[in-house]
């Protein structure tokens, strides 16, 4: 008797009574407390193992452990809350995404669950019922991740045990097309962008690599004509009443120091002239003409689209002379790490990512270049 009791283990907290019937089956029950009328609360759960039934009670457990108003909230409920809380620590163009993906896809179709009851096949479902409402695998791995970020702040917050949607792969999606110009493609376009108000604009683009943003901040205060340098500090968005607001930029690298060539620094000379003619000396380098900060739309339609077709080149977006900087410079052999830091990529593994295409041109050239180092002869040494 005595080793038997050394033997016997103690049950875990939550695990109840378990035990195993003449068929193999396994049982368990649990005792939740007292009902109202004094009553005991017990529980049944069966299973073909005795590791699943110790699972099922210990889940029983903990949802009685719960306070009854947490047990009652749906996901539309915490992740009204929620949106609410992340509002003041995030910047708006973040906070708007998320606002976005939980009124719009999120709550709509799994909104009314108990957080509580939450579990990986609800999130599986979102995604099923997302690709049957044909939103792009691009927008669903965005809206997962929303998803995840929110539960795992309930997580956190002891609200719930484990994060459902962390555990779910996201839909696959494809790397989003880029349409870079070739040296003959910007040659075109910049004669045509000659005469236009933002050509220096343009120039810097293709130069630099900056986001549109990035240079619609741009002060003349942040360009060092002599060191022939620009450094990147801030970036314009939209805030939540659509007006146009300049911000430090999110990341250190994206906050970084880019050399200028010559034909850029003239080109920025000869638009500060311009610009101190029409009394902008405070405006940011690149403004309107009351000189306020460009909204992008504007560029595009005023400017950026009519240059296009003036040129004979298709419609690529504004964002495009970004890809055709990295692109241009990487076919030229610079060095993935300079073309990196120019970017303001967080990491070279993100700039690999992006411009594979290029690299995969970039390996026939270095196959080319190493079959003339293999088939190389030394020449013969000249008898004395």
């Amino acid at each position: 008797m005595k080793k038997e009791k050394q033997n016997r283990r103690r049950r875990g907290r939550g695990e109840g009574g378990i035990y195993q019937r003449g068929d193999g089956r396994w049982v368990g029950c649990v005792s939740l407390g007292c009902s109202v009328e004094g009553k005991r609360k017990r529980r049944v759960v069966y299973g073909a193992t005795k590791q699943e039934v110790a699972t099922k009670l210990r889940k029983l457990y903990d949802a009685a452990s719960l306070p009854r108003e947490l047990a009652r909230i749906t996901l539309e409920s915490y992740l009204t809350r929620w949106l609410d809380l992340v509002k003041p620590t995030v910047e708006f163009g973040t906070y708007r995404p998320y606002k976005h993906h939980v009124n719009n896809h999120i709550v709509p179709i799994i909104g009314t669950l108990k957080l509580v009851e939450l579990k990986r096949f609800h999130v599986e479902e979102l995604y099923a019922a997302l690709t049957k409402k044909a939103v792009s695998a691009a927008m669903q791995r965005k809206i997962g991740t929303t998803l995840t970020i929110a539960l795992g702040a309930a997580v956190d917050k002891e609200m719930i045990a484990f994060n459902p949607a962390s555990r779910v792969r996201k839909p696959k999606a494809a790397k989003p097309e880029i349409h870079p110009l070739d040296p003959d493609q910007v040659a075109a376009f910049l004669s045509e962008a000659k005469e236009d108000r933002f050509y220096a604009f343009y120039v810097m683009a293709v130069d630099t690599g900056m986001r549109p943003g990035e240079l619609f901040a741009l002060r003349w205060s942040d360009i060092d004509f002599d060191a022939g340098r620009v450094t990147v500090k801030r970036s314009v968005a939209p805030n939540e009443w659509g007006q146009l607001e300049a911000k430090d930029v999110k990341t250190q690298k994206g906050r970084r120091q880019i050399r200028l060539s010559a034909f850029t620094l003239a080109a920025l000379q000869d638009h500060r002239k311009k610009m101190l003619a029409e009394g902008h000396a405070a405006a940011p380098v690149f403004c309107n003409t009351a000189g306020h900060y460009i909204h992008l739309k504007d560029l595009h339609r005023h400017s950026f689209k009519p240059i296009l077709k003036r040129a004979g080149l298709a419609d690529v977006r504004l964002y495009d002379l970004r890809h055709t900087c990295a692109t241009l410079l990487l076919l030229a052999g610079e060095n993935v790490k300079v073309v990196s830091e120019r970017l303001g990529h967080s990491t070279t593994v993100m700039t690999l990512d992006v411009y594979s295409h290029v690299l995969e041109g970039m390996q026939e050239q270095a196959a080319s270049k190493m079959e003339k180092i293999l088939t190389h002869r030394p020449r013969k040494a000249a008898h004395a």
